[in-house]
């Protein structure tokens, strides 16, 4: 109970922060143009959230060879950061993405699925202490809510650097099952070298505030403290 009460507790000073200029500010945006998702919602990364989106998608299709026609899947959906710039390139392929935090999902079911019918969202019941403390599923024993070989396309930004190993290792196994033959997964993560673990150690380096939340010891062994 404690960690919901404090979720709780962040959600609501989160809103009281930028829930009043979020509203103005969408009753000034253009009708025409794609909604933003408010601030209070966007816990997650930080950045521009239009030209993000417009940067990896041009990974997506430089890197990974994505194509109109693909059927995308991804992981850690958030406020469809990912999902957005899609929707104006997807063209006869498909969209489904899943995250932990309820809000996340329902404002992109509202603002993204309404209009894009073939851009589908669902919440991933996921335990997880600070951003879903509601949830009832352990990271290594999530299926994915996909049936095998159902994507072309699977992205993960932003995820693999907020798993523990073992949860990490259940993730992509669960990436490769639900993708097609010749099926792509791209995926952002930390690099680890014996240079990284000593500027961490030494509270050096940006990565350190992930560090100093999951526990850099846990990083190390694998188990979560």
């Amino acid at each position: 109970m404690r960690d919901e009460a404090i979720y709780l507790a962040k959600a609501a000073a989160r809103w009281l922060r930028w829930g009043p200029g979020d509203f103005l500010a969408a009753r000034r945006r253009d009708p025409a143009l794609p909604p933003l998702p408010p601030r209070h919602l966007s816990f997650v990364g930080a950045g521009d959230y239009e030209a993000t989106g417009q940067q990896f998608l041009g990974f997506f299709r430089e890197l990974g060879d994505l194509q109109p026609g693909d059927r995308v899947l991804d992981v850690g959906c958030g406020v469809g950061r990912m999902a957005m710039p899609l929707t104006g390139y997807l063209e006869g392929g498909s969209y489904a993405g899943f995250d932990v935090g309820r809000g996340m999902v329902r404002w992109c079911r509202r603002n993204i699925s309404s209009r894009w019918p073939n851009f589908e969202f669902d919440w991933a019941p996921v335990h997880n202490g600070k951003y879903n403390p509601f949830g009832n599923v352990a990271a290594t024993e999530f299926r994915f809510p996909y049936e095998d070989a159902s994507f072309d396309f699977v992205v993960a930004t932003s995820v693999f650097t907020h798993l523990l190993e073992a949860d990490a290792t259940h993730y992509v196994a669960e990436c490769a099952r639900v993708l097609a033959p010749g099926g792509r997964l791209f995926a952002t993560f930390f690099l680890l070298t014996d240079s990284s673990r000593a500027l961490i150690e030494e509270d050096k380096a940006v990565i350190g505030a992930f560090a100093a939340h999951r526990g850099w010891r846990s990083w190390r062994s694998g188990k979560s403290e």
